[in-house]
């Protein structure tokens, strides 16, 4: 769940849910069922501190993609999953528009941008094309296997 912050009550109230299937639109579809409207705020700013190996960083982003494409084809409509398979190619195009926009366009982030922008594009590139094998195929990936903590195998 990137960018996003939850109500740790609410959470656990749909506790298996989140256990089992934690990919935002379900939790957002629980969430609202349960408690009602999410609240979208413009002001509010997410930070996360996770340090995980470039592989296993890409290969999460690609499973996401797929979960994304599987979930969203879940409650669109048969002909849909071909319009996305269709326009899915300019995802990559779109998603780093809209990230090489707020990143250079904002003075304090331009140079950390800048910086992050190799891997940053990876992995967007890693998620797009997740996202498209989801739509094609309409099945999540056989295996999900989340990106490990670094610091959490040093402990080991």
């Amino acid at each position: 769940m990137c960018n996003v912050a939850y109500d740790r009550r609410q959470l656990n109230a749909i506790g298996l849910l989140w256990a089992t299937q934690a990919n935002e639109p379900t939790v957002h579809d629980a969430l609202r069922s349960g408690f009602g409207d999410l609240w979208l705020l413009a002001e509010s700013e997410v930070v996360m501190r996770r340090s995980v190996g470039f592989a296993a960083a890409l290969q999460e982003r690609y499973a996401f993609g797929r979960i994304f494409a599987y979930r969203r084809l879940d409650k669109a409509a048969g002909w849909r999953r071909w319009f996305y398979v269709a326009v899915a190619p300019a995802l990559p195009v779109l998603l780093l528009g809209r990230l090489i926009a707020k990143g250079l366009g904002c003075h304090s982030l331009r140079r950390s941008f800048i910086r992050a922008f190799p891997p940053l594009a990876a992995m967007v590139l890693w998620w797009s094309w997740g996202e498209w094998v989801g739509y094609l195929t309409a099945r999540p990936p056989r295996v999900l296997t989340l990106a490990s903590d670094r610091e959490s195998l040093s402990d080991e």
